[in-house]
């Protein structure tokens, strides 16, 4: 499951909204900054992904819904020069996890 939720993660383009806003994030921002991409109906469950990315150690979160990157986490903004997004949406697609 864990695979599953940094997948989503990545794919909504989390880490590099969190990275670009440059300090910690109040969930109500990052809400608004993903409105366009989540589907409005959806955008409710954006506050059990975060606990469990933080739960698994993919960020950290300060006072209450303030939420960062983690060091390790930096490597999944596609900006960054030296990043894994690519291999990490492509080790953890369905279909190559099935054979």
């Amino acid at each position: 499951m864990s695979s599953s939720a940094l997948r989503c993660a990545v794919q909504l383009d989390i880490p590099d909204v969190l990275y670009k806003h440059g300090k910690p994030m109040h969930l109500s921002d990052l809400s608004t900054e993903l409105f366009l991409i989540i589907d409005p109906s959806k955008i409710s469950f954006l506050p059990n992904l975060m606990r469990f990315l933080v739960h698994s150690g993919i960020l950290e979160q300060h006072d209450h819904d303030y939420y960062s990157l983690t060091p390790s986490s930096r490597f999944l903004v596609k900006d960054k020069q030296f990043n894994l997004r690519s291999l990490m949406l492509f080790a953890h697609d369905p279909s190559i996890q099935k054979t």
